[in-house]
């Protein structure tokens, strides 16, 4: 992929084609003096879907930098008086003379490490992308009767089966009079984990609307009787 770093040190444009973005450039003025630099830690695609995987920091990257070396020339000079007119002779030609100047002249390139800012790989991004995924997941929610009805198909569960799992008066008025129970409620995770359920579990029944196959011990039927349900679930600990 091919970017350009602003003058901010922002990048400003990315494209896998080069050449496309070369002409989108040229109607930025603002990028004149900046690198061209190309990468293959990420595609444009994937950059405009994670814009998080990469960073800008400095990098080294190698430039072209011309050599030049000092020339004489001789240069024709044309003679002039103190007003500054040229001077000339008796048949109308201009006088001159000959002098002797110095010019850089190119004689070819070498190679030379610059450090510019450039993209590299973003070292919190599996973190970031986790922390994203956990707070999209938090905010799925159900009905009670999804919920209820999912529990009830993978381990014959009633809901009076759950109420009555519950100790703290709190947790009893928010599983009563909730409308929707949402994913990120720690009360979610204190009755799953009660009922023999993990964490994912408990992410793929508010992303499916469904639970997992139901976990079996040593090939018994992995349903649930009311005394089985431990008294557990109480406020101060789903806190």
């Amino acid at each position: 992929m091919f970017y350009v770093i602003d003058k901010e040190d922002k990048l400003s444009i990315f494209d896998d084609n080069k050449e496309k973005l070369e002409k989108t450039r040229e109607f930025m003025p603002q990028l004149a003096g900046q690198y061209t630099l190309e990468t293959d830690i990420v595609t444009a695609d994937e950059l405009r879907e994670h814009p998080n995987k990469v960073i800008v920091d400095d990098i080294e990257i190698e430039i072209d930098v011309p050599d030049f070396e000092a020339v004489d020339i001789e240069v024709e000079i044309h003679d002039t008086d103190e007003e500054g007119e040229y001077i000339y002779d008796d048949e109308g030609n201009p006088v001159t003379h000959t002098e002797t100047r110095q010019i850089m002249k190119q004689t070819g390139s070498h190679k030379e490490t610059i450090t510019v800012k450039g993209l590299v790989l973003n070292p919190d991004y599996e973190r970031e992308e986790q922390e994203k995924e956990r707070q999209r997941l938090d905010m799925l929610s159900l009905t009670k009767r999804e919920v209820f009805l999912a529990l009830y198909r993978a381990k014959g569960i009633t809901p009076d089966m759950v109420r009555g799992s519950i100790t703290d008066e709190e947790a009893l008025i928010e599983f009563d009079y909730a409308e929707r129970f949402y994913r990120g409620n720690p009360l979610i995770d204190k009755i799953g984990i009660m009922l023999g359920y993990s964490i994912e579990d408990l992410d793929y029944l508010f992303e499916y609307k469904e639970l997992p196959e139901t976990v079996e011990n040593e090939g018994e039927s992995a349903q649930v009787t009311e005394k089985e349900l431990p008294k557990a679930v109480n406020n101060e600990e789903s806190e």
